[in-house]
Parts: C-alpha cells; sequence; structure tokens
C-alpha cells in the first residue's frame, strides 16, 4: 500500500481488514457465517511501521502471513528525504518541539554535505536511535520515556547505509535518497549529518519508496482499498513474487 500523510500504519490495517470482512459477508463466504461485526475475525498485519509523518511503501500480510512478514521484508529499503535545515527538534521530524536553532547556515553548503555524506555510508555505521523510538531502554518504550519528559539517551548501535546521496539542494532544503539495512533511522542520519557539518536540522518530508522486494510502482493506492477485490488481486501478486508461496501486498 502507497499510505498516505497523515494516517497510521495501524489504520491502514484497518481499512484493509473492513474491506475484506465485508466482501465476505456480502458474498456470502462460509467462513464469515455468524461472525459478529464489531469483532475482527480476519488477520491482518503490516511490516516495517511508517509514522503518520511519513508515506510511502507499507507491507501488508493477511492470514497465515502475518506471523512470516519478515519473508517479504527481507532486503533493503530506500527512503527519499527532505531534511529542512536550520534547527533540531525533540522528535527529529516536523512534529517536535523546536530546538537548537543556529544563527545561520554558513556552513550549509553542496561542497560540506558531499563531502561529509561517505562517513555514513558502510556496514557497521554507528548511529544513537532518536528519544522518539519504538525502541526499549529498560523495558519501556523510549518515546513513552520522551513523553514524559525523562532525561535518558539510547547507546548508539551499528546500521547498515548501502546509499546516501543528495539530489537536490536548495537552502534550507536539502532532498536525499538513502537505501539502508533494517533498523536504520533516517531522523538520525539527518540530524548526524548536520552536525557533522557545523550545523542544525531535522527531517521536513519522508517517503519510503522501497522495501525489500516491493516499490511505489506496484503499490495500491490507499482509496482503492475501499475495494476488496483489488486486494484480492495484489494478495495474488505478492504470492506470485514470493517464492515461499505466503499472501502479501503493498
Amino acid at each position: 500500500v502507497d499510505k498516505p500523510l497523515g494516517l497510521s500504519s495501524a489504520a491502514v490495517v484497518g481499512r484493509v481488514r473492513f474491506a475484506l470482512e465485508y466482501y465476505c459477508r456480502a458474498s456470502g463466504d462460509p467462513a464469515a457465517v455468524g461472525r459478529s461485526k464489531r469483532k475482527p475475525w480476519i488477520k491482518v498485519g503490516h511490516g516495517g511501521t511508517l509514522d503518520p509523518l511519513a508515506s510511502g511503501v507499507l507491507v501488508i500480510g493477511v492470514g497465515n502471513s502475518t506471523k512470516d512478514l519478515n519473508t517479504f521484508l527481507k532486503g533493503d529499503k530506500e527512503y527519499i528525504t527532505t531534511a529542512l535545515f536550520g534547527y533540531e527538534t525533540a522528535t527529529m521530524d516536523s512534529e517536535g518541539e523546536k530546538m537548537n536553532e543556529v544563527a545561520d547556515l554558513l556552513n550549509v553548503s553542496v561542497e560540506a554535505i558531499e563531502k561529509k555524506l561517505p562517513e555514513f555510508i558502510g556496514d557497521e555505521v554507528m548511529q544513537r536511535p532518536p528519544q522518539f523510538s519504538a525502541l526499549k531502554k529498560d523495558g519501556v518504550r523510549a518515546y513513552k520515556r520522551a513523553r514524559d519528559g525523562e532525561d535518558f539517551e539510547l547507546e548508539p548501535r551499528p546500521v547498515k547505509v548501502v546509499t546516501y546521496e543528495m539530489l537536490h539542494f536548495d537552502l534550507p532544503r536539502a532532498e536525499f535518497r538513502i537505501t539502508c539495512g533494517g533498523g536504520t533511522y533516517v531522523r538520525s542520519l539527518v540530524q548526524d549529518l548536520a552536525r557533522a557539518i557545523g550545523s542544525a536540522a531535522h527531517v521536513a518530508v519522508l517517503r519510503r519508496t522501497k522495501q525489500g522486494q516491493f516499490g511505489l510502482d506496484g503499490c495500491v493506492a490507499f482509496d482503492d482499498l475501499q475495494d476488496a477485490e483489488v486486494i484480492i488481486n495484489a494478495l495474488k501478486k505478492g504470492k506470485a513474487v514470493n517464492s515461499d508461496g505466503l499472501d502479501a501486498a503493498q
């Protein structure tokens, strides 16, 4: 599914489930007989959460494939992101409170950025995850601690960054294409790059263009999820692509 801005990944799952359950009831599917309309009964899940402020490829699994979504998520992810220079935010994106504002952008140039980009490419790039993330700190989600105003840091960890290239530069914004492995935070990459050139920045736009074998060119538009047959066809396509014969749609 091509998830639009402003919606959670869970909202996309809910739309898919509703459409499929309605279709089963309307078509007289025996599996729907006696099922409550209030209690979901078709298993639907997603792999690789996208925040509401991000858009793009969201892989959806239905039925038994919800247990094996990692099979579909093997491989790298690709993102197109726009960095806004001038200040950081608490969440490292446009939603958070402004902080660490710089007086000017004299340090920000094409030359300065391109000189530092290679430092963030490799199989083991050390990265400190954002405080506003789903990772756990002493058994508690980091974002919950951050929302409660706790002062803490997550430990740096190695991540894989295959490509980190600048596509467009027009101060105070710069657009990048990033290909990376699982567990990599684009928000951290943007903030760390800005700090490396003596400036500050946060993610203003984030769009996932690829996840594993799935790309935007084969995605179902969110508005089309009202049609169960569109979903079913996408699931069949996903099953054909995947060698393990599981069901997934994008």
